[in-house]
């Protein structure tokens, strides 16, 4: 009966009959014949634009359907859309990557009384920072100061810690990252460890190798180039640059890349340390990711012959794409 009314052109009864296609209630579900209908929906001047989308992703359709879907949704007033799109804007999936559309989405949909990812909006109102985003960061960390969100947890630690919005507040910053460390935060522990480090203080030096001594037991490459540092510099740990050097290898065995650039310092700065690491080949996937740092190195391994062989040529190669990435050549 449904369907004889919606092909009778009564718009509600092909919207009705869409949605039944869609959920299977009371028809059996039937993705392409939901798409069907709402072609015709959308043809009488009907939004929608979301169902469309959904029907789309149930198909597998391609994603230039898909987003341009949304982008006549949104077009049309419909907040789910935006809210859909905002992270396509932000990830670059599909659309040019753009965080100031993103953030706009996140506001439309928001204006439309529309729940958000809190964390994703609270990154974009960072990130530009302008008067409407302040008072939106003000008001999440306002709603979050007792979250169970452990991604929200450390954007808090962030905010204290840096006196973002917030005035600066080292213990809060603290408690927060230790919630979040509770909730089994790699980044969290990290985090944490650099902020001890950078206040440069005896006081909280020793709570660093604690922090990391877990990840160390799991052989983490972050984790080894930190109790690298810690060895290099004898910060809540006695100097030892024979540890530094084994624990940066570590790092680099586990795959961390920027270990090689500081291992390279290490060993270029303390000559009498015993080390056959291919500093090209371990300093190149940086390299090849135009990282200055990187480049730099390569460029100086081969002018010295750090191992490896000198050549002039390479050295030039190099210095001068290190140069063209940032870094400046004496």
């Amino acid at each position: 009966e449904m369907e004889n009314y919606a092909k009778k052109e009564d718009n509600d009864s092909i919207l009705r009959l869409a949605k039944s296609y869609y959920y299977g209630k009371p028809t059996s579900i039937d993705y392409i014949r939901s798409l069907e209908w709402l072609e015709i929906a959308e043809r009488n001047g009907q939004d929608v634009s979301m169902l469309k989308y959904l029907c789309g992703c149930k198909l597998s359709l391609n994603q230039d359907f898909l987003v341009n879907t949304l982008l006549k949704g949104y077009k049309s007033g419909n907040a789910q859309a935006a809210l859909a799109l905002s992270k396509y804007y932000h990830e670059g999936t599909f659309l040019q990557k753009s965080d100031e559309k993103a953030l706009d989405c996140l506001y439309f949909a928001i204006n439309h009384n529309l729940d958000v990812d809190n964390v994703l909006l609270f990154d974009l109102c960072c990130l530009f920072s302008r008067k409407e985003d302040i008072t939106t960061i003000k008001s999440i960390i306002a709603h979050n100061l007792n979250t169970d969100n452990v991604e929200m947890t450390i954007r808090l630690a962030r905010c204290f810690s840096k006196g973002i919005v917030v005035e600066r507040n080292l213990q809060l910053a603290i408690k927060y990252y230790t919630e979040a460390i509770n909730k089994n935060s790699r980044i969290a522990v990290f985090e944490l460890f650099d902020l001890y480090w950078n206040l440069g203080s005896d006081l909280y030096h020793p709570r660093m190798l604690p922090l990391i001594e877990p990840l160390l037991n799991q052989n983490d490459g972050a984790a080894h180039m930190r109790i690298a540092r810690m060895y290099r510099d004898g910060k809540g740990i006695e100097k030892n640059i024979e540890n530094s050097m084994k624990s940066m290898i570590k790092a680099i065995e586990s795959d961390y890349e920027w270990a090689a650039v500081e291992l390279f310092d290490l060993i270029r700065e303390n000559k009498q340390l015993c080390c056959e690491i291919d500093f090209v080949k371990k300093l190149k996937p940086l390299a090849d990711r135009n990282n200055g740092a990187a480049l730099l190195r390569i460029g100086i391994a081969y002018l010295e012959g750090i191992n490896t062989k000198k050549d002039t040529n390479k050295a030039k190669y190099y210095l001068e794409k290190a140069k063209q990435n940032g870094q400046q050549i004496g």
